[in-house]
């Protein structure tokens, strides 16, 4: 990128950035509807090195903001992680943190149809399980049922609930599932990670966390799943999705995009620590908030992390068992190790902001989550 000139503009209802290393241009406005090429988009000379990078609802017709590429003659099929610039206008001045991060987070978003290939085999696990093991039902959980999901992070997460008595040890279920699918899918690879079984299908990844069933006095049933470090916990996925969409709404989405913006910085910085946590963390702070100011609220809820060392959740349902971060001591460590630095980063930009320092506050938020 380096020497490269990048101006904004719009495309139609969608803001775009080129980037050039030869001649920097205005083209037209109007629609641009997926498979079209650059050079038909722009209806002129090209250059090898232009890039364009458009933030569309219109390009991709989800309703998503997505980010795609166009080079030279090639279509718009694919998309590309690119390393966000932050706001600016006109005159190039670094805009406010808060937009910073919203636009961080919405970057992040996925696309509607991006879970699309990994929840095509679900009709097949789902015919498999059913024949060989018999299940009750098979639904969404996690953050593709929350909306919480990180784009090219996140995969398609299942609970299979089980007929059956459940066995003395959780390592016995999940391997009876692992293998029968195993056996379905001979060329995929599936692995257990607790709580879940993984299968690695070539167009995407789906999780399954099997379970029998514990209880169904609340209304939202719930179910005997794997625990992280062994032996069995209990969880009420519908419950909690309750809560989480609860608080959410309160807020105007602002428990999804905080809870989301931890999971970029847990990705981004390869923090050893469960997404489900991050996202209940995030939910339980938010549920005590008035407002939402991304800066302040990524800083606090880090700060709270590490204040209590990671510390088991309670449920807020009241319902589950409590909500651990980190599979093991040695994950914990290095989680903790990462969250320290994060702090300090997180407490940086939130200064910087108060003392009205955006480009100071940028600078940290960048650090913070490698950007």
């Amino acid at each position: 990128m380096a020497g490269l000139r990048w101006e904004a503009g719009r495309v139609g209802s969608s803001r775009f950035h080129r980037y050039s290393n030869a001649e920097t241009k205005w083209y037209q406005t109007g629609a641009f509807p997926v498979g079209i090429s650059y050079r038909q988009w722009v209806g002129g000379p090209t250059y090898a090195n232009d890039i364009v990078v458009v933030h569309s609802d219109v390009c991709c017709g989800t309703g998503q903001t997505r980010r795609q590429e166009a080079r030279d003659d090639r279509a718009l099929v694919w998309q590309r992680r690119w390393p966000l610039l932050p706001r600016v206008g006109c005159g190039g001045m670094i805009g406010d943190p808060n937009d910073w991060l919203n636009e961080l987070e919405n970057y992040f978003t996925p696309s509607s149809t991006e879970f699309d290939a990994a929840k095509s085999h679900r009709d097949s696990i789902e015919a498999r399980l059913e024949s060989h093991l018999g299940i009750y039902r098979m639904f969404e959980i996690g953050s593709l049922r929350h909306g919480t999901g990180v784009w090219l992070r996140s995969d398609a997460d299942y609970l299979v609930s089980l007929k059956g008595t459940k066995p003395q040890w959780s390592s016995s279920m999940l391997e009876r599932v692992r293998a029968s699918l195993a056996a379905r899918f001979p060329t995929t690879p599936i692995t257990v990670r607790r709580p879940a079984v993984v299968c690695n299908f070539s167009d995407g990844v789906v999780e399954l966390v099997p379970g029998y069933i514990a209880d169904t006095a609340s209304g939202d049933p719930g179910y005997w799943i794997a625990a992280p470090g062994g032996d069995w916990m209990k969880t009420y996925p519908e419950a909690h999705n309750k809560y989480v969409n609860g608080v959410n709404t309160k807020h105007g989405g602002a428990a999804k995009q905080l809870a989301r913006l931890l999971k970029v910085w847990k990705y981004q910085r390869y923090v050893p620590v469960s997404s489900c946590y991050l996202e209940m963390r995030a939910a339980k702070h938010m549920e005590e908030q008035s407002a939402y100011i991304p800066v302040w609220d990524v800083y606090m809820v880090l700060d709270d992390l590490e204040t209590y060392s990671l510390a088991a959740l309670n449920d807020p349902t009241g319902l589950g068992s409590r909500f651990t971060a980190c599979s093991s001591d040695a994950a914990k460590r290095d989680a903790m190790s990462k969250l320290n630095t994060a702090v300090g980063r997180g407490r940086k930009a939130k200064e910087y902001y108060s003392d009205g320092d955006h480009a100071g506050s940028v600078a940290q938020l960048k650090l913070l989550f490698d950007k």
